[in-house]
């Protein structure tokens, strides 16, 4: 578990190091959402930072999914690229790399890597920024994930 934390502590910590807003003079943001795991069903909650590097946003980002038996949780770091630009609204096109943890009620834990094609919608103009995203991640066992969340 602990070696688990470490990656995470990694794919979390380190872009928001060398990226950071005061070195570079970029903006950033925090991203809370929820979404569902059309796969399985499940429902998870996520968060992350937005750091905007020249035309690239890296959001290096943790999901958490709530299962009935069992633990699943991912560490991701994505990039994306707007390509809607409209007064107060935002589309992006991006991917990135996933590290998933799974440990069943009954059976050994297993992690794997993978990766994230991602497409989204903001409202900018909208307090709170709301945005809808579509993920798709390719692993083992891929999965279609469909996020709500906000921009702070």
């Amino acid at each position: 578990m602990v070696r688990h934390l470490r990656y995470v502590a990694l794919v979390l910590f380190v872009p928001v190091l060398l990226g950071s807003p005061k070195l570079y003079g970029q903006s950033t943001d925090i991203r809370i959402y929820g979404g569902y795991y059309t796969e399985n069903s499940d429902l998870f909650l996520g968060g992350g930072l937005g750091v905007n590097v020249l035309m690239l946003t890296v959001v290096p980002n943790f999901e958490y999914v709530f299962l009935e038996k069992g633990t699943f949780y991912t560490a991701n770091l994505d990039g994306h690229i707007g390509v809607l630009p409209l007064p107060g609204f935002s589309g992006w096109l991006g991917g990135g790399f996933a590290y998933i943890f799974a440990k069943p009620e009954n059976g050994e834990s297993v992690t794997r890597g993978g990766f994230n094609l991602i497409a989204g919608f903001g409202a900018d103009a909208i307090p709170l920024s709301p945005y809808v995203q579509a993920k798709y991640v390719f692993t083992q066992t891929n999965q279609f994930v469909i996020a709500i969340g906000i921009r702070l």
